[in-house]
Parts: C-alpha cells; sequence; structure tokens
C-alpha cells in the first residue's frame, strides 16, 4: 500500500527522494517502511527516536517543516542538516483522527524547485493519505491475528470462552470469573483402566479423538460449553456463557443424545477389537452456584467451573454404569419449576454416598422423556 502512496506522491512532485517513516512502538523509533531515492544499505540502519534529528522533531511536535537550500542555516534545524546536498525538503508528520503514526520526508537533491507554505496543503493530503492507508493495513492486520488467535483458542476451549477472553481486558488475569447458578454435565467411560492396559496407545488415541468429537458437536449441538477433557472424561457446562431457558432439560436432552450416539459408536469399534465391548458410558447432571472463571497463576490459567456441585457430578458419574443418567434433586427441582415440553421420566435410586461429599445426595435416574403428544 505505502508502496503504491509513494509512486503517486513521486509522479506528483517528482522528488529525488522520499520515505515514509513508522514509528515502532516495540523500539520506541522511527523506522523507514518504504522509501524512494534512499541507498539500501541505509534503509535498515536508520532509526530516528522522537525528538532526534527532523524527523523525529517533527514526529514529537507534530508540526511540518520546510528546508530550503537558501535559508536552512537559519532555520532552527540547522545543527541537525547532514546532507548539504539537498536543496530542498519537507517533513510532514503522518496524523490520522488525532493519532500520530509517522512522518512523510519529500526531498529534491537538483533542481530550482523549492517549497512554499502553500505546499503544506498538497503535502498535507499526501501525508494523510499515507495516514490512512496505514491505518487500514493495522486495522486488517488486527482483525486478522483476532481471527488467528480466536481460531486458535477454539482448539483448546469452547468458543464461548475465547471470545470472553478475547473480549475482556482482564483475560489473562486471575481476577476473571463471577459465581453463576448453572448445570454442569460429566460423562466419562467405565474400564478406561482395562483400555489402556489392553488397547495399543495409537488405537485407543483414534478411539479418543472420534470419542471426542461426538461429545462435542453433541454439546455445541445443544449449545452447550465444553470446559474440559480429562482423560476419559467430559465436563460441560450449561446455561453459563450460553443463556437457556431450561439448562437442567437441556443437559439431560444432551446426555441422552450423546447416549444414543455412543452406542453406535461403541459397535463400530466392537468390530475392530471385541475389547471395547467392555467398555461403558456413566453421565451425572448437577445443578447449583459455582465459579466460573480463572483459575491458576499468571503463567499458568484454566478457564473452568468449580464448586461442590462440580465434584458432586463427578463422583455421581463414577457410579451410573450402563450408560445411566444420574440427576440430582436440584436438577428435579428446576426441571418441575421450568416445566418443559416434555416431561423427563426418573427413577428414585436414593440417597448416594460420595468419596469427598459431606452429606448424601439424593439421586435420580433418567428413563427417557415422555412421548411427544401429537
Amino acid at each position: 500500500v505505502l508502496e503504491s502512496l509513494l509512486n503517486v506522491i513521486g509522479d506528483q512532485t517528482a522528488a529525488d527522494s522520499l520515505s515514509v517513516m513508522l514509528y515502532d512502538k516495540e523500539e520506541g523509533v522511527l523506522r523507514i517502511a518504504a522509501s524512494r531515492g534512499i541507498p539500501e544499505e541505509m534503509i535498515d540502519q536508520i532509526r530516528i527516536k522522537p525528538g532526534d534529528k527532523i524527523a523525529g522533531r517533527v514526529f514529537q511536535e507534530r508540526k511540518p517543516v520546510i528546508l530550503n537550500q537558501e535559508t536552512q542555516n537559519d532555520s532552527r534545524f540547522a545543527d541537525l542538516l547532514k546532507r548539504p546536498e539537498i536543496v530542498s525538503a519537507v517533513s510532514f508528520p503522518m496524523i490520522v483522527r488525532d493519532k500520530i503514526l509517522g512522518v512523510l520526508n519529500v526531498s529534491y537533491t537538483d533542481g530550482d524547485i523549492r517549497f512554499a507554505d502553500s505546499d503544506i496543503e498538497i503535502l498535507g493530503i499526501f501525508s494523510t493519505q499515507a495516514a490512512l492507508a496505514v491505518e487500514n493495513v493495522h486495522a486488517f492486520e488486527s482483525v486478522a491475528q483476532e481471527a488467528r488467535l480466536q481460531a486458535l483458542l477454539e482448539q483448546y476451549v469452547a468458543p464461548e470462552v475465547a471470545e470472553v477472553l478475547l473480549a475482556s481486558d482482564a483475560a489473562l488475569t486471575t481476577g476473571l470469573g463471577e459465581i453463576k447458578e448453572a448445570t454442569v454435565l460429566f460423562a466419562d467411560i467405565r474400564n478406561f483402566t482395562g483400555m489402556v492396559q489392553e488397547i495399543p496407545l495409537a488405537i485407543l488415541r483414534e478411539f479418543l479423538n472420534e470419542f471426542f468429537q461426538l461429545f462435542t458437536e453433541t454439546i455445541f449441538e445443544y449449545r452447550g460449553t465444553v470446559d474440559k477433557f480429562m482423560g476419559d472424561a467430559v465436563l460441560a457446562i450449561f446455561g453459563a456463557l450460553i443463556e437457556l431457558d431450561n439448562p437442567s432439560f437441556t443437559a439431560i436432552e444432551t446426555a441422552l443424545a450423546i447416549q444414543e450416539r455412543f452406542a453406535d459408536l461403541k459397535k463400530e469399534w466392537e468390530g475392530k477389537d471385541p475389547f471395547f465391548t467392555t467398555i461403558d458410558l456413566g453421565f451425572a447432571v448437577t445443578r447449583g452456584e459455582m465459579f466460573l472463571g480463572n483459575v491458576g497463576s499468571a503463567r499458568r490459567l484454566d478457564y473452568t467451573v468449580i464448586g461442590t456441585e462440580v465434584n458432586i457430578a463427578q463422583r455421581l458419574a463414577s457410579k451410573a454404569t450402563s450408560s445411566r443418567i444420574y440427576i440430582t434433586d436440584k436438577v428435579l427441582e428446576d426441571l418441575e419449576r421450568k416445566q418443559p415440553a416434555r416431561k423427563v421420566l426418573v427413577k428414585d435410586v436414593g440417597k448416594m454416598v460420595l468419596k469427598g461429599v459431606q452429606y448424601s445426595v439424593p439421586t435420580f435416574s433418567v428413563l427417557g422423556l415422555e412421548k411427544e403428544t401429537k
């Protein structure tokens, strides 16, 4: 873009030397981004701090400077003049929306051309065009960089989490988070330890990739958020980052869909290795207040959920066999309060004693959804 712009300025002015110097924030200096008539070996060497030399002074003061051979010795920049072969020159600040981006330099080394105050207007137009071009390029690069970053983040965290992190000024601090009421779905594979011992690791990895792909696609389909994969397990959240009318019902719908799709996946893999007949799933859905946000240190953070209900979901899922879906009394109360379109059929299995939980948890097994009435 700048090269094309310099071509236009060169055609209009027939200048012997042109350069656009942009401010490098990291180095704190002006560097030549595009030029005409300047030796290549000089371009990479030129680094000018704001306030130094003519370009640095123009950048700092935000005012253009005209230097003509006949009057330049009387200029306040006389002590900065290093190139006696220049007969006339202008250095112009590149400002757009009150933000200075760099300096445009135009000079002649031969001829009778001299700059006057009347040239400031046309050079101001060129300078503004250069500044706009740079700003547009920066904006495009910023958008492209954000898109790349979001795409990369979404390979490691849920899309909703990526958006939260990118949108928050506190995204990389431990202060990002809040306490919310939400529903948690936890599911893990039964006999995973046996799988690790019996199945070659390359095949196990291939199976787990398909397993997690099934989970992820189903959870996203029902507008849940995948919190994390944990070896043989998946933790998902409903009604926290994405608002849902009935997150508990949606979590149960998701579990039922995964239950059905996992049966198909299992049947497919049984044909590859008979050991897959021994694997199974366990599900648990819980609901309550939990912390949702960054947990960790300044150097390593995990955007996750923590709370008693998360622990109960994990412990309860470990009790479930034959792809059963266990829910707690809080989930059942939430269903009764919000009255979903289809009733969830459940069986009371009593109070569960769970490791690490100080009280017995009233538990119900999901039998399915009531048939839709026509």
